[in-house]
């Protein structure tokens, strides 16, 4: 087989640049100086973990939360929910409120039980 000269310098610039490639895949993490090496090789064998991980819910129970919102904002209760509110999960309670008869949300933070907002 042939090749012309367009075809040779493709290879000859297609092979080196293989070579590089495979030499810094194989190479790459590894090179470099030894106690760079064995930093990175301590680095993952002495590695804390970076967040706390519990697996117990809230504080307060759903009814302290419909009592704490009662307080806040006396009348009937329509409704219990955990949303997203405030940056953090909350206990929101619709009270139908006995002074105005509106709708009330109460967000209550699920860890302390105290009041953060009240939204008509």
């Amino acid at each position: 087989m042939r090749l012309n000269s367009r075809s040779q310098n493709s290879l000859a610039v297609a092979l080196p640049a293989w070579a590089i490639l495979l030499t810094l895949t194989f190479l790459g993490p590894f090179s470099g100086r030894p106690e760079a090496q064995e930093k990175k090789f301590e680095d993952l064998t002495t590695a804390q973990p970076t967040a706390k991980v519990t697996a117990k819910g809230p504080k307060i129970s759903e009814e302290e939360a419909v009592k704490i919102a009662l307080k806040a904002v006396p009348g009937e209760v329509t409704g219990v929910a955990i949303e997203k509110k405030l940056g953090a999960n909350r206990y929101v309670v619709e009270v139908l409120a006995k002074e105005d008869g509106v709708e009330t949300d109460v967000i209550i933070d699920m860890e302390t039980g105290k009041v953060l907002a009240t939204e008509k």
